[in-house]
C-alpha cells in the first residue's frame, strides 16, 4: 500500500498505521477525532444547531479500518460537498 505520493490518502495511511501498531480501529477512529479534538481543545459530536461535519461510509471502518477510503458522501459545516465537482477541479 502505498500513499506516500498522494496527500488525499494520508489519513487514511495513519490510521491504517496506527491499527498495524496495535490499536483497534475503535481507538484509532478515536485518536483521529474525538480525542484530537480534546487535545486541541475543540467541540466534538453532534449537537442540535451545530455545522456538523463528517463523512458516510459505504462500509464499516470497524470491520476494516481500509474502510475509510469507501467515502458515500462528505457533509462539511452542514451541507452536502459535491466530490465530483471537489475532485476534478483539484486535478486542474
Amino acid at each position: 500500500m502505498s500513499y506516500r505520493n498522494n496527500p488525499r490518502q494520508r489519513a487514511h495511511r495513519e490510521l491504517y498505521k496506527l491499527t498495524q501498531a496495535g490499536m483497534d480501529s475503535w481507538q484509532a477512529l478515536a485518536s483521529a477525532t474525538t480525542e484530537a479534538s480534546k487535545f486541541l481543545g475543540l467541540d466534538y459530536g453532534f449537537t442540535k444547531g451545530s455545522k456538523a461535519s463528517f463523512v458516510v461510509l459505504d462500509a464499516s471502518p470497524i470491520d476494516n479500518i481500509l474502510n475509510t477510503q469507501k467515502i458515500h458522501q462528505v457533509i462539511h459545516q452542514g451541507r452536502v460537498v459535491d466530490r465530483e465537482k471537489l475532485l476534478k477541479a483539484s486535478f486542474k
